[in-house]
């Protein structure tokens, strides 16, 4: 394991300094990887029909009969605000998890009934990532980074 500084130079910035030592050299057991797959979500006039009460029953019935079998999958959802600004999607879906079958089972599901299948949500795109992959051996530092 690599001892790593952060420093922050100035309020608005941080920036990481040099490895200092090897902090121990005998082998770790890996972490699993994590995949995070964001998902941008439109939601359909089926949905914005639905008043606050309905859409949260209908999330407590669907989402937790779905999640039960997918113990390794976790979801998180945002709203974006898309009343006060003009946005391309309603909602973020965050979706983590090490087990990638369970990903795509979870997904499957969700378009067998009405969240996808209905339509209430129609998918705009998703960002597939697995974080801090710079602490990985696979991963290049001299990679360049899409921003």
């Amino acid at each position: 394991m690599v001892e790593m500084r952060v420093s922050n130079t100035n309020k608005n910035s941080h920036s990481v300094g040099k490895a200092l030592r090897c902090v121990n050299s005998t082998p770790t057991l890996a972490m699993p990887r994590v995949h995070t797959f964001f998902m941008l979500l439109q939601a359909t006039h089926h949905w914005r029909s639905l008043d606050a009460e309905q859409r949260a029953a209908f999330r407590e019935r669907v989402l937790v009969l779905v999640f039960q079998g997918f113990p390794t999958l976790r979801l998180r959802q945002f709203a974006t605000c898309e009343s006060r600004w003009e946005t391309q999607c309603a909602e973020v879906a965050v979706w983590e998890t090490p087990d990638l079958d369970e990903y795509h089972a979870a997904v499957d599901a969700l378009h067998r009934c009405e969240y996808f299948g209905l339509p209430y949500f129609e998918v705009i795109d998703v960002i597939p990532t697995h974080g801090e992959c710079w602490r990985e051996d696979d991963f290049a530092v001299s990679q360049s980074c899409a921003l």
